[in-house]
């Protein structure tokens, strides 16, 4: 079976490729893992009523701050960012 030179430099050029996403990428499962992990050392976010809002330096983070609003009949939401 004949072969042209050019192409095996192309499979080359494409095995190299794969070796360095395999190298330089996560599998699934690492990522997953890597989430889970991410996911269970985070603050849960609680909501907490108030009839004001907090100050910005009292603020907590991972509160939400339900404030009625008499015009819409329903909760606001607020939560300190950043």
């Amino acid at each position: 079976m004949a072969y042209d030179g050019n192409k095996l430099t192309k499979v080359e050029a494409l095995k190299a490729l794969a070796e360095r996403v395999n190298n330089d990428f996560i599998t699934k499962a690492e990522a997953q893992k890597q989430i889970k992990q991410e996911v269970a050392q985070a603050g849960h976010a609680k909501f907490e009523k108030v009839d004001t809002l907090p100050e910005v330096a009292e603020a907590q983070e991972n509160v939400m701050y339900l404030l009625y609003n008499e015009k819409t009949k329903h909760y606001d939401i607020y939560a300190k960012i950043g």
